[in-house]
């Protein structure tokens, strides 16, 4: 089990990676969680009895999304293969057995703060590009379907400009979004209890420290304060509010 490590400041933490977590040197992603919360995909297989059901019921969750999405793209790309369509979809809130993670450091810790309701947060960093969880940066040739290794993918979305001028979303460009990915059988545990002490950090942040935390990263630049991630209900969160809730299994 991975061992709690407290920090009390963002000077702190950035000393772990060097002091430059977001470095393109630096091997690690991020994730910010309230303390109450660990890391397992939204859908896994636990929820559902066997994976030719969890296949079923992940197939039409990403079909329906499609269908709705086509409606505004008319674009032949929009089917349940191509990769965008699973990250465009976990993004705006479809359960996914997609994990979402950031480069960017301090993304992580704004979404924990903003999450948190006064709880603690943690803060997991996440070595790739190893034996236990591999990177890929050509994930066209990976089925989504079959694939057979945990792994995290860079999303390079190959029509952001069209997305972002037929559907108005930004906001998914501005977050750094890494990916983890793991094989079915594989998605009904927490994604640390499948790695060694050795990839995966865990910090601790008392949720009191958030001024200070705020206050040493807007010294670099970045106002943590502005609710940049978290903003009004868009007609893609709600419909996929909709879909988990009529075609998830109760």
């Amino acid at each position: 089990m991975t061992e709690s490590i407290p920090i009390k400041s963002y000077k702190e933490l950035k000393g772990y990676f060097d002091g430059y977590p977001n470095s393109s040197e630096c091997k690690y992603i991020f994730r910010g969680l309230s303390s109450k919360y660990s890391i397992i995909p939204s859908l896994h297989y636990k929820k559902i009895s066997n994976k030719e059901s969890f296949s079923i019921y992940e197939k039409n969750l990403l079909e329906n999304f499609c269908m709705h999405l086509s409606n505004n793209l008319k674009k032949q790309e929009v089917n349940i293969h191509n990769w965008d369509m699973w990250f465009l979809s976990r993004h705006f809130g479809l359960k996914s057995r997609l994990i979402d993670f950031t480069k960017d450091i301090t993304v992580a810790l704004q979404f924990a703060f903003e999450m948190s309701s006064g709880e603690n947060i943690n803060l997991w960093a996440l070595e790739v590009d190893n034996e236990e969880i591999g990177l890929s940066d050509d994930y066209e040739k990976i089925n989504p379907f079959t694939i057979e290794k945990t792994t995290c993918i860079k999303p390079d979305l190959k029509y952001a400009s069209l997305y972002e001028d037929l559907l108005g979303y930004r906001r998914m460009f501005v977050q750094s979004g890494r990916f983890i990915t793991q094989p079915i059988l594989n998605s009904n545990k927490s994604l640390i209890e499948k790695v060694s002490e050795e990839t995966c950090l865990k910090f601790d942040i008392d949720y009191s420290l958030y001024k200070i935390f705020q206050k040493e990263i807007l010294e670099e630049g970045t106002d943590i304060s502005k609710k940049l991630l978290i903003q009004e209900k868009s007609d893609l969160d709600n419909c996929c509010s909709n879909f988990n809730e009529v075609l998830f299994p109760k």
